[in-house]
């Protein structure tokens, strides 16, 4: 058996205030074409689906759009819910639609039962488990004690393994933070690693498609995150993003293929002055723009637009001055003159001129006419 792996697909989301819905179409294409060129027999989306509980409209139907073209192939699709999204509003109609086998759990639940598809060789049986958290999985089994993420993850894990017959090829999909992952900007951070979650629990499963962190990462022996399809923060700029085609023999042995996305926009980070940037070749790229400038750039966005028509991030960096601990104990009690003479020097490479002297004192006085040199 052939299923795709794919996770946080986060429809409706922007950045910078820049929506990427149509940049999620075009990937939902890629998505869609690599299913029919790799003939897969099931399509696994871990989780993330929407960017928030209450998605826009238009993030709904291109949803919805995605489904119409996957059941009309007759494609099993393996869903759970992540935790950006509202796990009622996901819950809406699951039980008919697996009519069309679109099998979706949201809710966390004690009563689920693993999902079987059949190949040549018998049933691959498919734990969908749902963004938890430790409330949920006490209210779902009638924990009365406090539970940590990660007894809360060894309770739910291990009931659904339970459920899975001895011996059975077995597939885990969860959304959830495994210890020792990398995390990204555009994830929601938890304090301290309290949603931490133990890969061990795992055990038992031939592969566990796992959804929540953007970069694709393997955590241990077929324990793997596909990542989000797009980059959806600066510091993603440098990943690969793609799905995972995952193979599934006769005895359970697993084998899996990374395949890479091609966005409508790249995300990209250039650091550079404001001359070599110019010099580059025309892009509309998704671009932050780091400038090495060590003078003021005036206008600086404006220059660039005509060559770059989407720099969402633009900073002066070369601008940014912070004195060493030992050049701050050099200047303590100096003057605001001596101050502004560093600064310039720190950024020109020069000295004032006494021109400029002149009219940087002229201006250092008070609304008073007092000197505050």
């Amino acid at each position: 058996m052939r299923f795709i792996h794919t996770s946080d697909w986060h429809l409706g989301k922007s950045l910078k205030a820049e929506s990427l819905l149509d940049d999620q179409a075009h990937i939902l294409g890629e998505i869609l074409r690599a299913v029919d060129d790799q003939k897969a027999d099931a399509l696994i989306i871990a989780g993330d689906i929407y960017d928030r509980g209450v998605p826009p409209a238009d993030a709904v139907d291109l949803f919805n759009e995605i489904l119409i073209k996957l059941v009309e192939r007759k494609l099993p699709i393996l869903c759970i819910a992540g935790n950006h999204d509202s796990p009622q509003r996901l819950n809406f109609g699951s039980r008919f639609f697996e009519r069309s086998q679109f099998f979706m759990r949201s809710l966390v639940r004690s009563d689920d039962q693993p999902i079987a598809l059949e190949d040549q060789f018998g049933a691959v049986y498919f734990s969908l488990i749902p963004y938890f958290d430790p409330s949920r999985v006490r209210d779902a089994f009638g924990v009365d004690d406090y539970i940590s993420f990660d007894e809360a993850g060894f309770i739910l894990i291990s009931d659904a393994r339970s459920k899975i017959p001895r011996g059975a090829r077995a597939v885990a999909v969860a959304h959830a933070f495994i210890t020792g992952g990398e995390r990204s900007d555009s994830e929601t951070q938890s304090v301290g690693g309290a949603d931490n979650v133990s890969a061990s629990h795992f055990n038992g499963y031939q592969y566990v498609a796992l959804g929540h962190l953007h970069k694709p990462q393997s955590m241990g022996k077929s324990i793997r995150y596909s990542g989000s399809p797009l980059k959806y923060s600066f510091d993603e700029w440098q990943h690969r993003k793609g799905l995972l085609s995952v193979e599934i023999d006769g005895a359970g042995r697993t084998s899996t293929e990374f395949l890479p996305l091609t966005p409508k926009h790249d995300l990209v980070v250039i650091e550079d002055t404001i001359e070599n940037i110019l010099k580059r070749p025309p892009s509309t790229d998704y671009i932050a723009v780091r400038l090495l400038d060590r003078t003021p750039v005036l206008h600086a966005r404006a220059k660039l637009e005509p060559t770059f028509p989407n720099v969402l991030s633009l900073e002066k960096i070369g601008l940014n001055w912070q004195p060493s601990d030992e050049e701050a104990r050099r200047r303590e009690g100096a003057s605001m003159l001596e101050e502004f003479k560093d600064f310039y020097r720190y950024q020109t490479d020069e000295t004032m001129s006494d021109e400029e002297l002149k009219a940087l004192e002229k201006c250092l006085v008070d609304v008073e006419g007092n000197e505050i040199l």
